[in-house]
Protein backbone atom coordinates (compact mmCIF):
# COMPACT_ATOMS: atom_id res chain seq x y z
CA UNK A 1 0.00 0.00 0.00
CA UNK A 2 1.66 3.31 -1.02
CA UNK A 3 2.61 5.83 1.74
CA UNK A 4 -0.85 8.23 0.73
CA UNK A 5 -3.41 5.17 0.35
CA UNK A 6 -1.86 4.07 3.90
CA UNK A 7 -2.79 7.78 5.47
CA UNK A 8 -6.00 7.92 3.76
CA UNK A 9 -6.62 4.10 5.75
CA UNK A 10 -5.13 5.72 9.13
CA UNK A 11 -7.19 9.24 8.79
CA UNK A 12 -10.62 7.16 8.50
CA UNK A 13 -9.66 5.23 11.47
CA UNK A 14 -8.87 8.35 13.29
CA UNK A 15 -11.71 10.17 12.72
CA UNK A 16 -14.27 6.93 13.01
CA UNK A 17 -12.75 6.17 16.22
CA UNK A 18 -10.74 3.64 15.73
CA UNK A 19 -7.39 4.29 15.81
CA UNK A 20 -6.81 2.04 18.86
CA UNK A 21 -5.60 0.14 15.64
CA UNK A 22 -3.05 2.01 14.84
CA UNK A 23 -1.86 2.94 18.32
CA UNK A 24 -0.96 6.43 18.12
CA UNK A 25 0.67 9.04 19.88
CA UNK A 26 -1.82 11.47 20.88
CA UNK A 27 -0.89 15.19 21.62
CA UNK A 28 -2.69 17.42 23.30
CA UNK A 29 -1.07 20.94 23.31
CA UNK A 30 -2.47 24.29 24.54
CA UNK A 31 -1.56 28.01 24.88
CA UNK A 32 -1.88 29.06 27.86
CA UNK A 33 -5.21 31.09 27.49
CA UNK A 34 -7.03 28.39 26.22
CA UNK A 35 -8.09 26.30 29.09
CA UNK A 36 -6.30 23.11 28.59
CA UNK A 37 -4.98 22.56 31.83
CA UNK A 38 -8.75 21.21 32.87
CA UNK A 39 -8.31 18.69 30.05
CA UNK A 40 -5.26 17.73 31.00
CA UNK A 41 -5.57 17.22 35.18
CA UNK A 42 -7.75 14.21 34.20
CA UNK A 43 -5.02 13.00 31.47
CA UNK A 44 -2.33 12.90 34.00
CA UNK A 45 -4.56 10.35 36.47
CA UNK A 46 -3.92 7.62 33.39
CA UNK A 47 -2.24 4.71 34.44
CA UNK A 48 2.05 5.44 34.38
CA UNK A 49 2.23 3.13 30.64
CA UNK A 50 0.31 5.38 28.52
CA UNK A 51 2.03 8.65 29.12
CA UNK A 52 4.43 10.18 27.27
CA UNK A 53 7.32 11.39 29.72
CA UNK A 54 7.78 14.82 29.86
CA UNK A 55 3.92 15.52 29.82
CA UNK A 56 2.76 17.94 32.17
CA UNK A 57 -0.71 19.43 33.37
CA UNK A 58 0.29 22.49 34.44
CA UNK A 59 3.28 23.52 32.61
CA UNK A 60 4.89 23.26 29.40
CA UNK A 61 5.51 19.90 28.01
CA UNK A 62 9.44 18.88 29.53
CA UNK A 63 11.75 17.84 26.80
CA UNK A 64 14.45 17.46 28.19
CA UNK A 65 12.53 14.70 30.75
CA UNK A 66 10.99 13.50 27.02
CA UNK A 67 15.04 13.16 25.38
CA UNK A 68 16.26 11.13 28.57
CA UNK A 69 13.41 8.90 29.29
CA UNK A 70 11.79 8.15 25.75
CA UNK A 71 14.01 5.34 24.60
CA UNK A 72 15.45 4.65 27.89
CA UNK A 73 12.06 3.51 28.82
CA UNK A 74 11.43 1.83 25.70
CA UNK A 75 8.48 3.88 25.19
CA UNK A 76 8.12 3.26 21.75
CA UNK A 77 7.72 -0.03 22.68
CA UNK A 78 4.64 -0.19 24.29
CA UNK A 79 1.80 -2.34 22.74
CA UNK A 80 -0.92 0.55 23.04
CA UNK A 81 -1.53 3.84 22.76
CA UNK A 82 0.41 6.67 24.18
CA UNK A 83 -0.43 10.20 25.26
CA UNK A 84 1.63 13.02 25.16
CA UNK A 85 0.26 16.67 27.01
CA UNK A 86 1.76 19.78 28.18
CA UNK A 87 1.27 23.56 27.28
CA UNK A 88 2.93 25.13 24.34
CA UNK A 89 3.91 28.49 22.95
CA UNK A 90 4.81 26.88 19.25
CA UNK A 91 4.62 23.19 17.91
CA UNK A 92 8.48 22.48 18.89
CA UNK A 93 7.34 19.88 21.24
CA UNK A 94 5.01 18.35 19.21
CA UNK A 95 7.62 17.69 16.80
CA UNK A 96 10.57 16.46 19.20
CA UNK A 97 7.71 13.45 19.68
CA UNK A 98 7.36 12.81 16.16
CA UNK A 99 10.94 12.77 15.29
CA UNK A 100 11.32 10.43 18.08
CA UNK A 101 8.84 8.18 17.24
CA UNK A 102 7.26 5.47 14.44
CA UNK A 103 3.87 5.86 15.53
CA UNK A 104 1.21 8.12 13.80
CA UNK A 105 0.74 11.57 16.01
CA UNK A 106 -2.77 12.58 16.00
CA UNK A 107 -3.34 16.03 17.78
CA UNK A 108 -5.93 16.63 19.48
CA UNK A 109 -7.71 20.31 20.07
CA UNK A 110 -9.69 22.14 22.20
CA UNK A 111 -11.50 24.84 21.13
CA UNK A 112 -14.69 27.28 21.85
CA UNK A 113 -17.03 30.05 20.35
CA UNK A 114 -14.80 32.45 18.28
CA UNK A 115 -16.12 35.20 19.63
CA UNK A 116 -16.02 34.01 23.20
CA UNK A 117 -12.27 33.41 22.23
CA UNK A 118 -11.56 36.96 21.54
CA UNK A 119 -14.02 38.63 24.59
CA UNK A 120 -11.63 36.42 27.08
CA UNK A 121 -8.30 36.98 25.62
CA UNK A 122 -9.12 40.99 25.08
CA UNK A 123 -9.87 40.72 28.72
CA UNK A 124 -6.92 39.14 29.42
CA UNK A 125 -4.66 41.38 29.64
CA UNK A 126 -4.12 43.09 32.99
CA UNK A 127 -4.20 46.23 32.07
CA UNK A 128 -6.94 46.35 29.40
CA UNK A 129 -8.77 44.69 31.69
CA UNK A 130 -8.05 47.13 34.58
CA UNK A 131 -8.86 50.35 32.42
CA UNK A 132 -11.90 48.95 30.83
CA UNK A 133 -13.33 47.73 34.27
CA UNK A 134 -13.36 51.65 35.18
CA UNK A 135 -14.54 53.06 31.70
CA UNK A 136 -18.13 53.11 30.13
CA UNK A 137 -19.18 50.89 27.86
CA UNK A 138 -18.92 52.80 24.77
CA UNK A 139 -15.05 53.69 26.35
CA UNK A 140 -14.67 49.73 25.79
CA UNK A 141 -16.24 49.15 22.80
CA UNK A 142 -13.72 51.50 20.94
CA UNK A 143 -11.01 50.14 22.80
CA UNK A 144 -12.03 46.49 21.21
CA UNK A 145 -12.28 47.98 17.75
CA UNK A 146 -9.05 49.66 18.41
CA UNK A 147 -7.67 46.05 19.35
CA UNK A 148 -8.89 44.38 16.36
CA UNK A 149 -7.27 46.78 14.29
CA UNK A 150 -4.25 46.71 15.77
CA UNK A 151 -1.00 44.11 15.28
CA UNK A 152 -1.44 42.86 18.50
CA UNK A 153 -4.70 41.32 17.65
CA UNK A 154 -4.43 37.21 17.01
CA UNK A 155 -5.61 36.50 13.53
CA UNK A 156 -6.61 32.59 13.17
CA UNK A 157 -5.75 32.42 16.61
CA UNK A 158 -7.21 28.80 16.72
CA UNK A 159 -5.35 28.30 13.89
CA UNK A 160 -2.55 28.45 14.30
CA UNK A 161 -1.32 24.91 15.68
CA UNK A 162 -2.28 23.66 12.15
CA UNK A 163 -0.61 26.47 10.40
CA UNK A 164 2.91 25.43 12.40
CA UNK A 165 2.26 21.48 11.53
CA UNK A 166 2.20 22.42 7.99
CA UNK A 167 2.63 26.05 6.95
CA UNK A 168 0.62 25.61 3.69
CA UNK A 169 -2.35 25.63 5.24
CA UNK A 170 -2.10 28.50 5.81
CA UNK A 171 -3.25 29.72 1.85
CA UNK A 172 -5.56 27.07 1.65
CA UNK A 173 -9.01 28.02 1.61
CA UNK A 174 -10.46 27.19 4.49
CA UNK A 175 -12.98 24.63 2.77
CA UNK A 176 -10.24 22.96 1.53
CA UNK A 177 -8.29 23.10 4.72
CA UNK A 178 -11.38 21.00 6.45
CA UNK A 179 -11.17 18.67 3.84
CA UNK A 180 -7.80 17.96 3.95
CA UNK A 181 -7.63 17.41 7.99
CA UNK A 182 -10.30 14.74 7.78
CA UNK A 183 -9.20 12.83 4.60
CA UNK A 184 -5.33 12.51 5.38
CA UNK A 185 -2.58 13.20 7.44
CA UNK A 186 -2.02 16.88 7.86
CA UNK A 187 2.02 16.43 7.58
CA UNK A 188 2.57 13.42 5.61
CA UNK A 189 5.38 11.03 6.79
CA UNK A 190 7.28 11.28 3.73
CA UNK A 191 8.88 14.51 2.84
CA UNK A 192 8.76 15.88 -1.20
CA UNK A 193 10.94 13.94 -2.16
CA UNK A 194 9.83 10.75 -0.99
CA UNK A 195 13.64 10.23 0.81
CA UNK A 196 13.00 10.68 4.55
CA UNK A 197 10.27 9.10 6.73
CA UNK A 198 8.87 10.10 9.28
CA UNK A 199 5.52 9.65 11.83
CA UNK A 200 2.92 11.44 10.25
CA UNK A 201 0.68 13.86 11.65
CA UNK A 202 -3.05 13.77 11.69
CA UNK A 203 -5.23 16.27 13.55
CA UNK A 204 -8.02 14.16 15.77
CA UNK A 205 -10.95 15.36 17.79
CA UNK A 206 -11.93 18.69 19.26
CA UNK A 207 -12.75 19.32 22.43
CA UNK A 208 -15.20 22.11 23.68
CA UNK A 209 -13.50 24.09 26.35
CA UNK A 210 -16.42 25.30 28.08
CA UNK A 211 -17.66 21.67 28.22
CA UNK A 212 -15.19 19.99 30.08
CA UNK A 213 -17.06 16.92 30.90
CA UNK A 214 -18.26 15.99 27.08
CA UNK A 215 -14.49 16.51 25.91
CA UNK A 216 -13.15 14.11 28.47
CA UNK A 217 -15.65 11.71 27.64
CA UNK A 218 -15.29 12.40 23.73
CA UNK A 219 -11.13 12.19 24.40
CA UNK A 220 -11.54 8.66 26.09
CA UNK A 221 -14.25 7.04 23.62
CA UNK A 222 -12.67 8.26 20.47
CA UNK A 223 -8.99 7.78 21.93
CA UNK A 224 -9.79 3.93 23.28
CA UNK A 225 -7.64 5.46 26.77
CA UNK A 226 -9.02 5.00 30.07
CA UNK A 227 -9.15 8.68 30.70
CA UNK A 228 -11.22 8.98 34.21
CA UNK A 229 -13.71 11.60 32.97
CA UNK A 230 -16.54 10.20 35.44
CA UNK A 231 -14.47 11.77 38.07
CA UNK A 232 -15.60 14.94 36.72
CA UNK A 233 -18.34 16.96 38.06
CA UNK A 234 -20.19 19.18 35.97
CA UNK A 235 -20.61 21.95 39.31
CA UNK A 236 -16.25 22.08 38.98
CA UNK A 237 -16.44 24.09 35.53
CA UNK A 238 -13.32 25.79 35.93
CA UNK A 239 -14.67 29.64 35.89
CA UNK A 240 -11.40 30.96 33.65
CA UNK A 241 -14.08 28.79 30.51
CA UNK A 242 -16.82 31.17 30.95
CA UNK A 243 -16.33 34.67 30.12
CA UNK A 244 -18.57 37.04 32.67
CA UNK A 245 -21.77 38.82 31.22
CA UNK A 246 -20.43 41.69 32.00
CA UNK A 247 -17.66 41.33 29.65
CA UNK A 248 -20.19 39.92 26.89
CA UNK A 249 -22.34 43.30 27.61
CA UNK A 250 -19.83 45.48 25.65
CA UNK A 251 -20.01 43.15 22.09
CA UNK A 252 -22.45 44.87 20.15
CA UNK A 253 -23.25 44.13 16.81
CA UNK A 254 -21.04 46.15 15.00
CA UNK A 255 -18.01 44.64 17.10
CA UNK A 256 -19.03 40.70 16.19
CA UNK A 257 -19.44 42.44 12.53
CA UNK A 258 -16.11 43.55 12.78
CA UNK A 259 -14.74 40.44 13.88
CA UNK A 260 -16.91 38.50 11.20
CA UNK A 261 -15.10 40.11 8.65
CA UNK A 262 -11.48 39.68 10.01
CA UNK A 263 -11.83 35.64 11.08
CA UNK A 264 -14.23 34.08 8.07
CA UNK A 265 -11.76 31.17 8.11
CA UNK A 266 -11.61 30.51 11.87
CA UNK A 267 -15.49 31.39 12.44
CA UNK A 268 -15.72 28.44 9.64
CA UNK A 269 -13.42 26.32 10.91
CA UNK A 270 -14.46 26.36 14.65
CA UNK A 271 -17.69 26.29 13.81
CA UNK A 272 -17.78 23.08 11.69
CA UNK A 273 -15.33 21.88 14.22
CA UNK A 274 -17.32 22.03 17.05
CA UNK A 275 -20.69 20.48 15.44
CA UNK A 276 -18.55 17.20 14.87
CA UNK A 277 -17.86 17.16 18.55
CA UNK A 278 -21.11 17.24 19.54
CA UNK A 279 -22.05 14.91 16.48
CA UNK A 280 -19.11 12.45 18.47
CA UNK A 281 -20.52 13.33 21.90
CA UNK A 282 -24.29 12.35 20.57
CA UNK A 283 -22.57 9.18 19.01
CA UNK A 284 -20.72 8.19 22.18
CA UNK A 285 -23.67 9.21 24.48
CA UNK A 286 -21.68 12.10 26.30
CA UNK A 287 -24.40 14.34 26.92
CA UNK A 288 -25.47 16.53 30.20
CA UNK A 289 -26.75 13.24 31.62
CA UNK A 290 -24.57 9.92 30.01
CA UNK A 291 -26.16 7.33 27.86
CA UNK A 292 -25.54 3.62 28.98
CA UNK A 293 -23.01 3.57 25.95
CA UNK A 294 -20.80 6.50 27.07
CA UNK A 295 -20.35 4.98 30.83
CA UNK A 296 -19.07 1.56 28.89
CA UNK A 297 -15.64 1.35 29.44
CA UNK A 298 -13.63 2.45 25.84
CA UNK A 299 -12.72 0.15 23.23
CA UNK A 300 -9.27 -0.98 24.29
CA UNK A 301 -6.10 -2.03 23.16
CA UNK A 302 -4.10 -4.55 24.84
CA UNK A 303 -2.49 -2.23 27.35
CA UNK A 304 -0.54 -4.16 29.97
Amino acid sequence: MGVANAEQLSAGLIHAGFATFIQPIYCFAWEAHADGNEIAKYLALLPEQYIVPGSSAMTTFDEHVFKASFEKLAVDSRTHTLIAFGQVSNDTWVHSVRAATSRPIVVLGLMRDVLAHRVQLFYSDDSRRQMAERSSSTFVKAMMHSWMQSDEYPRDAQLEYMYGLNATLRDLPIDDVWKARNASAIASGVDQGGTTSTASVYLGPVGDSQNVRRSLCVFAHSTSLPIPWMRYETATETSSSFVPSTYVANVDEDIVAAMLAREPREFYYVARALDTFEAFAEEYGCLEEPTEMALLPPKRDHAQ
